[in-house]
């Protein structure tokens, strides 16, 4: 029987989900892990677009702001949850 081809990109993500979940209560933890991948991450743009620095300012920008504009909305909703708590 043929093993189903490996999944990178869902394995990837069930890792780096862990990991954020397990430093998620300790704030230096966290800080270490979003550096470790900040680097991995800022490591691959410079690779990837050593020869047009125009387009990694583009890419970073947006990856600033889809950071920014999903942590903001993910903030408000735990906001609203704890509103529906206190209410029940």
């Amino acid at each position: 029987m043929e093993e189903p081809p490996f999944d990178f990109e869902a394995q990837l993500t069930v890792l780096v989900a862990t990991e954020l979940a397990l430093a998620n209560r300790d704030p230096k933890r966290l800080v270490a892990t979003i550096s470790r991948l900040a680097d991995q991450i800022s490591n691959a743009l410079a690779v990837a677009f050593r020869d047009d620095t125009s387009e990694l300012d583009r890419i970073v920008s947006g990856l600033e702001g889809i950071i920014h504009r999903n942590a903001v909305a993910r903030v408000e909703v735990f906001r609203r949850l704890d509103a529906d708590d206190d209410l029940g």
